[in-house]
């Protein structure tokens, strides 16, 4: 089977880069030949100043899919991300008949600025409401600045147009139940989106059930994903050890605030074995985030080595995890609870990690093996219709 990627590689590297780096090197090995149509995000941004060169930029790297679409000549064309280039693309995409496009869907970029159905700390969804641009720009949703905002606004298309071009898309798959749903609630035809798990995207055999002696937080560090919150638990807990690991846009504020801690270690940004050795070491992980998520990959990375995870349970992170089976969940609009939850549970797995085994065996579920192999039915299935 001929596979054309196509991904935007953001300037923090993500769990959407790690999987669709192991998408495709599982998918070689079984014999299909995989091309990747790749673009980054930090190049967009630093191109230039000036916005209407970096919306000319954007109209080559349109030009440049399009010829790599008819030089590669794919069967499918799996689409993760491709933020700057998707509404413009969509727009102007004709492929032939037997090209089919799957769209891998990991967040509301389709219809909102900053692609999370947030801002100031609360849910909205003015913008695919109104079908209207505007209030991105109005509120600064994208990265709290009105030209980044203006000029992301450049690059996207009405949620009704976006709707409507998206009839040229064969197939949607969802990355959880929670984004399954609302796609559909957002218009999707239900007889095109399918469910199909994220895998964990390493694999560790005999896991030791280690106590560990902090709590850690990893992942992008921007208050939208509760850091802040973690540095107060910090704070107001000084008996307690507290890491936070991963780069961000708020990462300086929150180290001039609070790196003077002698309970609080900032670590910046770790991937592979570095990550997995953090992990290891941790009494349980938090993820604290104010979004409604439509994965949340930090957590099943935890639990494949047995951690626990304290979570707000908003989007998909309540389906991963359940409290007093794999972690627990608190009230997200109550710090008190949080702080209540997070002595509790550093207090239960004083002793021993009663979660252990709960932990492991949802991490199960979310097998690399399996996905790939359900992936190929997926294309199969498409290409036969």
């Amino acid at each position: 089977m001929r596979i054309l990627f196509v991904n935007e590689f953001t300037a923090i590297k993500g769990g959407v880069d790690t999987l669709i780096n192991l998408e495709i090197a599982k998918l070689k090995e079984k014999g299909h030949f995989i091309e990747l149509f790749s673009i980054y995000h930090s190049e967009i941004i630093i191109k230039s100043k000036f916005t209407f060169l970096k919306y000319l930029f954007i109209q080559k790297d349109i030009k440049r899919l399009k010829d790599k679409i008819i030089s590669f000549n794919p069967q499918i064309i799996h689409i993760h991300n491709i933020y700057p280039l998707w509404g413009n693309f969509l727009k102007k995409l004709k492929v032939q008949p037997n090209i089919k496009i799957v769209y891998h869907i990991h967040n509301f970029y389709p219809f909102c600025i900053n692609s999370f159905f947030f801002r100031k700390e609360q849910s909205c969804q003015l913008c695919f409401n109104k079908n209207s641009l505007y209030f991105g720009i109005k509120y600064k949703c994208y990265q709290n600045s009105y030209a980044k905002s203006f000029y992301a606004s450049l690059l996207k298309t009405k949620s009704n147009d976006w709707l409507k071009y998206s009839s040229k898309i064969d197939s949607f798959l969802a990355v959880s139940n929670f984004i399954f749903n609302k796609y559909i609630e957002l218009g999707i035809d239900t007889k095109k989106i399918t469910y199909l798990k994220n895998p964990v995207t390493f694999e560790i055999n005999n896991v030791k059930n280690i106590q560990g002696d902090y709590i850690l937080y990893i992942g992008n560090i921007n208050k939208a994903k509760g850091v802040d919150k973690v540095c107060l638990l910090a704070k107001e807990l000084q008996h307690l050890r507290f890491m936070i690991v991963g780069s961000g846009e708020d990462y300086n504020e929150l180290v001039e605030k609070y790196g003077k801690l002698n309970n609080l270690e900032f670590c910046g940004y770790l991937g592979g074995e570095r990550k997995i050795k953090v992990i290891k070491k941790a009494r349980f992980v938090i993820f604290p985030t104010l979004l409604k998520e439509s994965f949340g990959l930090v957590i099943l990375e935890a639990f494949k080595l047995g951690k626990p995870v304290l979570t707000t349970g908003l989007g998909a992170t309540g389906e991963l995890v359940k409290s007093n089976i794999s972690g627990q969940i608190y009230d997200y609009n109550s710090f008190n609870d949080l702080k209540e939850k997070t002595i509790k549970m550093w207090n239960e797995l004083n002793n021993k990690n009663v979660y252990f085994n709960n932990c492991i065996k949802k991490a199960n579920e979310y097998n690399l093996t399996e996905h790939i192999s359900l992936l190929e039915e997926h294309y199969n299935s498409i290409i036969n219709k």
